[in-house]
């Protein structure tokens, strides 16, 4: 089973407050769309948090393709797997930024095998799309 999750995440006041989130979750001809608010909170943690709360959704361990309108989170991931090694910690023992969140989509990733990336052109299309269905 092949997922395609969409994400876009707007953000006001960055990083004290607030964003809102719009996830769309496509399985064959099925849509669901999930809005999030969160006060007090920076663009990089809605981030994580929207690709979370998306990857909750899914019932059952599945295939899934994410596009997201930010990199944050997709060069974070590239470095998951090293951070987790080092007790979370980044280069110089620093302590990884957001690390709970980051601890939650290590744990999500395990259930689900995630590929994510960045919206292009055609992932823009299917987005006014899905908007405007």
């Amino acid at each position: 089973m092949k997922v395609i999750i969409y994400i876009k995440i707007e953000c006001h006041g960055n990083p004290s407050g607030y964003a809102k989130t719009v996830i769309y979750l496509t399985y064959k001809s099925n849509v669901s769309k999930v809005t999030l608010v969160k006060q007090d909170v920076t663009k990089n943690a809605m981030c994580i948090v929207a690709v979370i709360e998306a990857l909750k959704k899914l019932l059952k361990p599945c295939e899934v393709q994410i596009y997201l309108d930010s990199d944050y989170v997709i060069n974070a991931m590239a470095h998951m797997r090293q951070w987790k090694a080092n007790g979370w910690k980044r280069a110089g023992m620093r302590e990884v930024k957001n690390k709970v969140l980051w601890q939650q989509l290590d744990m999500l990733t395990q259930i689900h095998k995630v590929k994510i990336s960045r919206f292009g052109e055609s992932q823009e299309k299917r987005w006014e799309e899905l908007c405007g269905a």
